[in-house]
This record gives C-alpha cells, sequence and structure tokens, in this order.
C-alpha cells in the first residue's frame, strides 16, 4: 500500500464541498479555508501513514532515555487536533454548526420588502 498526498487532498477538499453545499453554503466563498483544511487532513494521513509502517509505535525514549511518548504519535494526535479544528471553523460537523453560522447576514436582519426597517436606538 503506497500513500498520495494528492489523493487524500482532493479527498478532504470533496469532503467539505459537499457538506458545505449540503448545509446551504457556496464552497467557492470558502476556496482558502476549504484548501487549508484540505492540506491539514492530508498531512494528519500521511503521518498516520508512516505511522502505521513503523507499527504504530506509543512509546519512545526520551533524550535521558526516560520513556515517553512516541514523537511520530504526538505529532499524528496533534495533525489531527488541527484537522478536526479546521473542520470545526468550517462548520463540517453537526456540533460546531449548532452554535454558529458561516456568512449570511446578521440575525434579526429582514430584507423583506413587507417588512418595517426598525432601527433600535444605540
Amino acid at each position: 500500500m503506497t500513500f498520495c498526498y494528492t489523493d487524500a487532498s482532493e479527498r478532504a477538499t470533496a469532503d467539505a464541498t459537499r457538506t458545505l453545499e449540503a448545509n446551504g453554503q457556496d464552497p467557492t466563498e470558502y476556496v482558502d479555508a476549504i484548501d487549508r483544511y484540505a492540506r491539514a487532513c492530508a498531512d494528519a494521513a500521511l503521518l498516520r501513514y508512516r505511522w502505521d509502517r513503523k507499527g504504530r509505535p506509543m512509546i519512545g525514549t526520551g533524550s535521558t532515555g526516560q520513556r515517553v511518548e512516541h514523537a511520530m504519535f504526538r505529532a499524528l494526535r496533534d495533525a489531527e487536533e488541527v484537522a478536526a479544528k479546521m473542520g470545526e471553523r468550517l462548520l463540517l460537523t453537526p456540533a460546531s454548526r449548532a452554535g454558529r453560522r458561516l456568512g449570511g447576514r446578521p440575525q434579526g436582519f429582514s430584507p423583506a420588502a413587507d417588512r418595517p426597517n426598525i432601527r433600535r436606538a444605540a
């Protein structure tokens, strides 16, 4: 089995695009954010591939010979955490969508012609 970074990035881009479209968002408004998310996902996938090939080590040896968390495992965990946070910022998970919206008009704004334009006193 070999790893292709481009394939992993393209899969993440496609998944993010589908999710945004399914949620009524225009993915073309978030091209840069989707690209960063896709790179983060591909980075995590590459680290996972390399970690798997090394036999999934969990424990490594520190500079003074002590047992420590293996550096590759730590890097993988960090990369997956970054990818997950970027996905949440793009509102790709139900939990992230529950509290925020991407773009659009501010809550309470009504562009309908039959509704009065009420300004609030500051």
